[in-house]
């Protein structure tokens, strides 16, 4: 009794698991030697298709870009990669706009500039620095409508 209960437990779950989203990768586009340039993932429900993640690669086959997708949109943390495969920048994206803290890189890892974007404006104080890390200017985003008033 034991077992045939174990084997109709493991039966329903997998008929369950069949019945759900499926998730699956496509490459959508390759370089000419046919390694993947730009990889996304689907969920499939039925016959939807819904982007959720998307990866772009350099010819080397290290990592360019990569983040999330949210209604066809941009959304949560996006990341780049320098060729060598340090990080270059992270930034924020809610509805398809730049939103949450941002920051590039140098290519020797040293931080460039940190600021934090509102629904695409830059917004607050922004600090940039020189490549050994010694702070160089701020600018402040004042609330204005344009997110474009400056004061130094």
């Amino acid at each position: 009794m034991i077992k045939k209960l174990y084997f109709f437990s493991i039966l329903m779950a997998i008929l369950l698991n069949s019945c759900g989203p499926k998730h699956v990768k496509i490459v959508e586009e390759k370089f000419e030697d046919g390694s993947p340039k730009i990889v996304r993932q689907y969920e499939i429900k039925g016959k939807d298709s819904i982007l959720l993640r998307e990866s772009v690669f350099y010819q080397n086959g290290q990592k360019y870009m990569e983040g999330k997708y949210y209604n066809n949109q941009r959304d949560s943390i996006w990341t780049a990669w320098l060729p060598d495969g340090k990080i270059w920048s992270q930034g924020g994206y809610k509805q398809g706009l730049e939103d949450g803290p941002k920051k590039v890189f140098y290519s020797n890892g040293s931080l460039f500039y940190e600021g934090q974007h509102k629904m695409g404006k830059r917004i607050g104080v922004w600090k940039f620095y020189d490549s050994t890390g010694n702070l160089i200017q701020t600018i402040d985003y004042t609330s204005t409508s344009s997110g474009d008033t400056l004061s130094h």
